[in-house]
Order: structure tokens, then sequence, then C-alpha cells
């Protein structure tokens, strides 16, 4: 299970920024997506879809800028990958 968070959290000691994505593997909580790892810290996720370990589809609240994509509005889709 993924999910992000409105706010930032703590959970089972993995703390998330709202750009983040916090996975449940059914034991332990991991962070599965460090969206300030992109560049994409200014806005916060209110969508995704995980397609593998280093590919997450995300949409966001507001337009916002998404380094190697350009900008984006709320109604857009954007693909990052981690590493």
């Amino acid at each position: 299970m993924f999910t992000a968070f409105k706010s930032g959290v703590s959970l089972g000691g993995v703390s998330a920024a709202d750009e983040d994505v916090l996975g449940w593997d059914g034991a332990a909580c991991s962070l599965m997506f460090d969206g300030s790892d992109v560049g994409v810290d200014a806005l916060e996720i209110d969508g995704l879809d995980v397609l593998s370990t280093d590919q997450v589809l995300i949409s966001f609240t507001t337009s916002g800028s998404v380094p190697g994509i350009g900008t984006v509005d709320g109604s857009d889709v954007a693909l990052t990958r981690n590493g």
C-alpha cells in the first residue's frame, strides 16, 4: 500500500513531508518516494500510482514546476523517477 499525506507525518519512525510517498508492506512503513530528491518539495501530492520502485505517476494540488518536465497544473499527471 502506498499513500501521501496533506502535511508532514511520522509513522513507525519514518518521517514524510507532503511531497513524499510512504509505503506499507504489512509489517513496516518506508519512504518509497522522496519528493525533495526530484525537486517537487514545493508541491503537495493529491494523487499517485506507483509503477515500480523507481517510477511514480503523481498529480499535485496546484500548479508548479517539475524539474525535467516544466510547469504542471493541478489536472496534470507527471512521471517521476527515483535515481
